[in-house]
Order: structure tokens, then C-alpha cells, then sequence
């Protein structure tokens, strides 16, 4: 990464000597002597340090930082000024400054700041193209009304520390949303650690949770933290926490109320700052009643309860599914890309998942694998094993009727959008005759 400093300052000899001093320390420097040039001249999308005096002529620097981190969000504000106050200071860092610096500036201090800001800057940049690659992995794909729902309230909750519950079937994408909810967050650049609850062994939860000192039991020979000390500062998923056991319960508990985790043989609690997020497919308030599930623990976790809804509920949303994983398994599996005809889509949108979108998923793969041709077609769906009795069925032909109208209907609402609502010009781009499509749009309650 390029180290490049702006400077911001109306004194001539403060940028110049500036200047100087962080060109010999090899930094890129471009100076300004008032916020409109600064603003004429640097990309909105560089990555970089600003070094802003208060006291501007127009604009000055605090006004000035309120708008930056939306017209810049990858440039890092130091503040700096001849009059410092600690009103000032306290109003510059509320604002989002990273450090403040009292002139005259004492080049080791400031050295020392950019060092470490673009040390900062350098692991975020390497966080984001990480996680440009994890995009597509990770999203939650839909436009049904449900998953805009769901969205909207993963962005509202992403933003506190409150503890989540996310409950959902099998195959539903629990830990999708799980993930949103720690990547839209401030703690998107602390650790996310994921534990499933149902694969640890009974005896050995606690200490894989909690950690344990050396001694503690036989064959404990080295001190070792547990996962809530490695998502420290971060956040844990704790899916399936239904099979959790009583006693690993209350301990749990006492980490919800209290920040305190004690490892297996230590002499003294240790406080963490861990956003616990918990994941499952059962029903915890039966848990609750038939005394499997501790009543106070579930009262902690349920403070902000999200339901992720089974593929039956969002069928409109199959299709862009379909069209998601085939991108995906057109890289992934090396077989290149293919195509799904209309009504193999239809086809598909009709059929039950009692697995969810991971079953419908795992159907694509397959599909993809056995049929080596480009183009896929409802009959090279049908001649799947297990998928020509559940066609053949009449309730489910029932269903693919209404698929099909719902994938139909899909289709023109993008379409329609694409064009501006103009249903002249989407007639002309479908070659179909205005007057059915008006008369189809208004079937389908579009116009």
C-alpha cells in the first residue's frame, strides 16, 4: 500500500516543513491550504491519512470532519491546531479523528501515529479483499418480502452489542445471518469465532469453550485459552446451543451477566469482551418447559430473537437461487458454466426442500456434476434419481403451477425495473405484444 498523507493547513511554512519532514521518511505528500482544493482534487475512494488543521479559512477543519467519513471512508483524520483544548480534542475524536496533535508537532509523536495508522490501514484493506471474496459465499440471497425483513433487521441489530437468537430450520441459513450480523458491525475487524454446539464432546464442552490451566486434569500439560478468550474483543457463534449441557449452561450464563469466564483450574475468573450470538432449529421455550433448557439462559439469549424463514415461505426467491449457485458452481466445480431453461427453473421452484436452501443447493451440485451438457432442461431434472416420483406427484404439479407463476412473475418485476416501469420498451424487448403483457402485469398486480 501506498503511503500517502494529505495535509490541510493554511500556514505555508507548517506545510512545507511537514512536507519535508514525511518525504524523507519516504510518505506520499500532497498539501492544500483549504478544504475546496482538497475536495477538487482527491479520490472519494483512496485510502490514506489527512492531517487537518482546525482553524481554516471557509470551512473549518471540525466542520469539516463531520462530512469527511462519508465523502472519504478511507482516509484517517489527524487533528491538529495551535489552540488545544480538551473540549476540542474531545469534540474531534467524537467525530471520528483518529489522534490529535498540538502545534508545534513533535515529529517523533507524529511519526510514531502514522506508523501505526497505516499499519491499521494496511490490515483493513487486507480484511476488505478477503472478504470481497467471501461476499458472494456469505450473502443472503432473496428479494421476497421476508428476506428484505430480514435484512432490514440484520442491519438494525448488526449495529449494537446486544445478544442475538437466531432460530431457523435446518438449512435455512442460520450462520448466513450469524455472519452478517458480525460483518456489519464494529466489531467486523476483531476475531468471529464459530462453535458447533452438537459436535463437542459432552466431557470435553467446558474446557473447549472456557479453556484450562496446566494440571487441571490428566493430560493437561500446557495452559490453553478456549474459544470465548480467542473471540475476545470479537464475536461467537454458538450454533446448535441446544445441546449444550446443564452445567455448561451456567456457565455461560454467568458470561452473559457478568463478562467472567473461568478456565478449567484456574484460581481467578477472567473478564472478556465477547458478543455471543446463538443458533438453533429447536423450539427452546419447549426446552425450557420439559427442563432440557436452563429458563434463565434462554431469557439472556433472547434479548433480540431473529427467525430465518424456511425455503416454503420465500419460493419467489428460488429462482435468483438458482441463478446465485449456478455462478458459484460454474467456478467452483470446473465444469464451466451452464444454463437453466425457464421451465427448468419452474421445475425446481415446484419441488420441496425439507432441507431448505442447503437441499436445494446440494440438488444444483448434482445437477451440475451428472448432466455434462451446457444448456439444463426440466426433463434433465426429472431424470434425476429421486426427483421424477416427487415431479409426478399431483399435489406437487399443483405447486409447480404456482412456481411457475411465481418465477413468472419475478421475472417481470426485475425486468419491468430495468426498464424504467415502461411497458412499451419491455414489450419491444420480449417481442411480445403490449397489450398481453400489459393485461399479464396486471394479473400479477405489477401495474
Amino acid at each position: 500500500m501506498e503511503k500517502q498523507v494529505y495535509i490541510i493547513d493554511d500556514d505555508q511554512a507548517i506545510r512545507r516543513s511537514l512536507g519535508s519532514l514525511l518525504e524523507d521518511q519516504e510518505y506520499l505528500v500532497t498539501t492544500f491550504p483549504d478544504t475546496r482544493p482538497f475536495q477538487q482534487g482527491v479520490n472519494s475512494e483512496i485510502t490514506a491519512v489527512l492531517l487537518l488543521d482546525i482553524a481554516l479559512p471557509g470551512e473549518d477543519g471540525l466542520s469539516f470532519l463531520k462530512r469527511l467519513r462519508d465523502l472519504y471512508p478511507m482516509i484517517e483524520t489527524i487533528m491538529i491546531t495551535g489552540e488545544a483544548t480538551i473540549d476540542r480534542a474531545v469534540a474531534a475524536t467524537k467525530l471520528g479523528a483518529y489522534d490529535f496533535l498540538e502545534k508545534p508537532i513533535q515529529p517523533p509523536r507524529l511519526l510514531l501515529t502514522l506508523e501505526n495508522l497505516f499499519e491499521s490501514l494496511t490490515l483493513r484493506a487486507q480484511l476488505a479483499e478477503a472478504r470481497a471474496g467471501e461476499d458472494s459465499s456469505h450473502a443472503i440471497i432473496g428479494e421476497s418480502d421476508v428476506v428484505r425483513n430480514l435484512r432490514r433487521v440484520i442491519s438494525q441489530v448488526a449495529t449494537t452489542n446486544s445478544t442475538v437468537l437466531v432460530i431457523g430450520e435446518n438449512g435455512t441459513g442460520k450462520e448466513l445471518v450469524a455472519y452478517q450480523l458480525w460483518a456489519q458491525s464494529s466489531r467486523s475487524d476483531k476475531p468471529y469465532i464459530r462453535v458447533n454446539c452438537a459436535a463437542l464432546p459432552r466431557d470435553l464442552a467446558e474446557s473447549e469453550l472456557f479453556g484450562f490451566r496446566k494440571g487441571a486434569f490428566t493430560g493437561a500439560d500446557r495452559n490453553r485459552d478456549g474459544k470465548f478468550k480467542a473471540a475476545d474483543k470479537g464475536t461467537i457463534l454458538l450454533d446448535e446451543i441446544g445441546d449444550l449441557s446443564p452445567e455448561v449452561q451456567a456457565k455461560l450464563l454467568r458470561i452473559l451477566e457478568s463478562g467472567e469466564i473461568e478456565p478449567l483450574g484456574a484460581d481467578n475468573a477472567e473478564t472478556v469482551d465477547v458478543r455471543v450470538i446463538a443458533a438453533t432449529n429447536r423450539d427452546l421455550e419447549k426446552e425450557v418447559a420439559e427442563g432440557r433448557f436452563r429458563n434463565d439462559l434462554f431469557y439472556r439469549l433472547n434479548v433480540v430473537p431473529i427467525e430465518v424463514p424456511p425455503l416454503r415461505e420465500r419460493r419467489d426467491d428460488i429462482p435468483l437461487l438458482v441463478e446465485h449457485f449456478r455462478q458459484v458452481l460454474a467456478q467452483n466445480t470446473g465444469l464451466g458454466g451452464k444454463e437453466f431453461t425457464a421451465d427448468a427453473v419452474g421445475v425446481l421452484a415446484g419441488l420441496e426442500y425439507r432441507g431448505n436452501v442447503r437441499e436445494l443447493k446440494n440438488l444444483l451440485e448434482r445437477i451440475f456434476i451428472m448432466n455434462r451438457g451446457r444448456v439444463i432442461n426440466s426433463d434433465d431434472i426429472v431424470k434425476m434419481p429421486g426427483e421424477r416420483e416427487q415431479i409426478a406427484n399431483d399435489s406437487t404439479r399443483n405447486k409447480l403451477t404456482q412456481a411457475v407463476n411465481n418465477f413468472e412473475r419475478s421475472f417481470l418485476t426485475t425486468e419491468l425495473t430495468r426498464h424504467n416501469d415502461n411497458i412499451s420498451s419491455l414489450a419491444k424487448s420480449l417481442e411480445m405484444d403490449r397489450g398481453n403483457l400489459s393485461k399479464k402485469l396486471k394479473g400479477y398486480g405489477l401495474v
